[in-house]
């Protein structure tokens, strides 16, 4: 802890002042006097409380026990008439009522305590071997007296669940205490068993006690004002043993901190819960009441209260949710640390909601800081159970379909809510003194309920079974419609699909619900690996799925490798590559089912065509070097790899000609090229005429001569790469 340890001593109240010093010879359990027989729910029901307010199911998870308020007919102890200014203040039910010429008394099996604090500042003189040390620090004590009988005999004990505070950093720790009211012994060896142990209080009293863990969430920490405490006690019985939970909340969630259990009582006793009760006292002489009070650091040690603004309701369970006590008065009257300088103010103002006490700084008189004829019960019946009201600015989840708060007057609106969401609102105005009745009985009808799915292609049929009933959609919604209530619901799985849950609950609580499914494809790892293409070369694949209306999606990244996941089923196959290239596929399409796929595409470089004729006849063509086979007429046709390409044709007695081509991928390219022969200067032809030609010389050499001409003229014409 944050020293509250070294600097307190264990939490005490009034009990250890009369203990001290008093010899008395104790045994546990005592026989209880003739002031009354163990509480039970007895009736008749006192005035004010009629019997339609009371809870109609006693049972709870907090505990076994309903409040139930029974007038005694006995005059109360005069407890507020005797008390001392010199105590601590908040919150106390002393079952007592009418100015104190009334009682009653009730049990419960938990007591709740809250704090909206603003400031919080309290000191204390300490003094040991003579020296007076001043501390800063106060504890606020939820306490209650909790009742053990066998029929004939009883035992009872001061339960405390206490939040130490110390300023300047508004630390907070938790301890609680366990002390016999029985008598004036001291607590029997392992007569309570939980997480702490048993300690000294001083003049050989001995208690249980049990410190927080500091790990707990929190506790032990610098907690900063403004914050919201709550300090919670619940008392029931597992396996036959009595127990008490001491909880706490601070803004860190509900935390159970001791877990404190009675063993001796497991067989042949009663746990009647915590009782308030105002027409006697316990077997020592203290009272039945309950407290949330603002006092000193513990063990007996007074605070002076130097700076305070705190708001502090104490609250019972009733058997379906919590509610504010019925009278509270202002002063502590069995905790014997006090607080100096309180002004503790009543929160009963118009509309102010549920009655609570403001603490400042001050000076207050024991009294009553409400009663049952200035305050207000409401009783409420909701058609939906297990639901939650809201009114004057609180929250009241309760159980069952009953509910009962107790109000200041004024004008409120309550509303009804179920899984979060306000079902029916209904206004109300309070006065003092009143009960009120009021239900919320909109008659139960049937709500729309909606599985929406998505996901899944239109036409594919899909199920929902709620309760025993199986509903059946082949489009994208199931309607339905129930009554309200909580229900269970399966999804029945679609084959090729897959869901994240299939199966849970909802509620139905007077509005409609839809909930979503949404169906995911099983998709497996499909792998296309180029070959033979260079890297960085962009290409891409769309896959389109065989007999479906769906189009395709293309993969694509530039890599050597492109990948996919593709659900079951078949796959035409495309590829896209720049033209210079093309892809060869063993199958234009793949197949997944069930497995990972590896499909390997083929690609090479587009071929170019050479085409054309060579003449005359006889003449030999060659394309870099290489003699291409000529057709009958000269024709030839060659498929080449894109590029620049070197075509000569030669015929003895013939000039011969090459040249330079350029091929492009997927082109044809057309070459012709005819021979001509070669001319000869100053002699006969290499084919003389013979003698019988009707041509003479000077014809010839004419004619030789004008061939030449030509010939000249086309050599010209015909790009040529080199001469012969």
């Amino acid at each position: 802890m944050r020293g509250f340890r070294t600097r307190t001593l264990p939490v005490a109240l009034a009990i250890a002042l009369l203990l001290l010093g008093t010899g008395l010879s104790l045994s546990s359990p005592t026989t209880r006097s003739a002031a009354g027989a163990p509480v039970s729910g007895a009736a008749p029901i006192a005035a004010g409380f009629p019997p339609s307010a009371r809870p109609a199911v006693p049972a709870s998870e907090l505990g076994p026990l309903p409040a139930v308020l029974v007038d005694h007919g006995a005059p109360p102890l005069g407890a507020i008439r005797g008390a001392s200014t010199r105590a601590a203040w908040g919150i106390t039910d002393a079952g007592v009522t009418d100015n104190e010429t009334a009682s009653y008394s009730y049990s419960t099996s938990a007591f709740m305590g809250t704090l909206d604090i603003q400031a919080m500042d309290a000191e204390y003189l300490y003094t040991y071997h003579n020296t007076t040390y001043d501390y800063a620090g106060n504890t606020i004590q939820l306490n209650a007296v909790l009742v053990l009988s066998n029929g004939t005999n009883l035992t009872a004990f001061w339960i405390q669940d206490v939040p130490f505070f110390e300023p300047p950093d508004d630390g907070i720790a938790l301890e609680d205490n366990i002390w016999n009211l029985s008598s004036s012994d001291t607590l029997q060896a392992n007569s309570v068993v939980g997480y702490g142990g048993e300690e000294s209080a001083g003049g050989g009293v001995t208690i249980y006690a049990d410190s927080a863990n500091t790990t707990l969430p929190g506790n032990d920490l610098d907690l900063g004002f403004p914050a919201n405490v709550s300090a919670l006690v619940v008392t029931g019985t597992a396996s036959g043993v009595p127990y008490v939970d001491f909880e706490y909340n601070d803004g860190y969630g509900w935390q159970t901190y001791d877990n404190a259990t009675f063993p001796w009582a497991a067989n042949g006793w009663t746990n009647d819960g915590f009782v308030v009760d105002g027409s006697m006292t316990t077997p020592l002489g203290l009272y039945y009441d309950a407290e949330w009070v603002y006092g000193g650091p513990g063990g007996g040690l007074d605070s002076t209260n130097v700076q305070a603004n705190f708001t502090m309701t104490l609250q019972y369970w009733n058997g379906h949710n919590f509610q504010a006590v019925p009278n509270a008065i202002n002063v502590a009257l069995d905790t014997g640390e006090a607080m100096q300088d309180v002004l503790d103010s009543p929160g009963i103002g118009e509309g102010a909601g549920m009655p609570s006490a403001t603490i400042t700084v001050g000076t207050s008189t024991p009294g009553f800081l409400y009663q049952r004829s200035q305050i207000a019960l409401v009783n409420i019946t909701s058609y939906l159970p297990d639901a939650t009201i809201t009114v004057g600015g609180a929250s009241y989840p309760f159980q069952g379909t009953d509910a009962n708060v107790t109000l200041a007057p004024g004008t409120y609106s309550f509303t009804l809510w179920a899984d979060g969401k306000a079902v029916e609102s209904q206004n109300a105005s309070l006065t003092a003194g009143e009960y009120l009745a009021l239900e919320f009985a909109t008659p139960p009808k049937p709500s729309a309920v909606a599985f929406d799915a998505s996901g899944l292609p239109v036409g594919v049929e899909w199920h929902v079974v709620v309760g025993n009933t199986t509903y059946t959609s082949s489009n994208a919604s199931i309607s339905l419609e129930l009554l309200n209530g909580t229900y269970a619901y399966a999804v029945v799985p679609v084959p090729g699909y897959y869901l994240s849950s299939y199966a849970g609950t909802f509620r139905v609580a007077g509005r409609s619900v839809t909930l979503s499914v949404h169906w995911s494809v099983y998709v497996l790892p499909v792998s296309i690996q180029a070959v033979g293409l260079p890297d960085g070369i962009a290409w891409s694949v769309d896959l389109t799925p065989l007999g479906a209306s769906v189009g395709a999606e293309e993969y694509g990244n530039g890599s050597g490798t492109l990948s996919a996941e593709l659900a079951n089923g078949s796959y035409a196959v495309s590829v896209s590559v720049p033209y210079l290239y093309e892809a060869v596929l063993g199958d234009d399409s793949i197949t997944v089912q069930g497995a990972a796929v590896e499909v390997e595409v083929q690609f090479g470089v587009r071929e170019s065509y050479l085409v054309g004729t060579v003449g005359p006849t006889g003449a030999v063509f060659t394309i870099d070097g290489t003699v291409v086979p000529l057709g009958a007429n000269g024709s030839y046709n060659e498929t080449l790899t894109p590029g620049t390409y070197d075509a000569s044709a030669s015929r003895p007695g013939d000039v011969s000609v090459n040249e330079t081509v350029v091929l492009t991928p997927g082109n044809a390219t057309s070459l012709n090229l005819t021979l001509q022969p070669v001319a000869h200067s100053g002699g006969a032809p290499s084919n003389p005429q013979s003698p019988s030609s009707p041509f003479s010389t000077e014809v010839l050499l004419g004619l030789g001569l004008a061939v030449a001409v030509a010939l000249l003229g086309a050599a010209i014409l015909v790009r040529r790469r080199r001469p012969t």
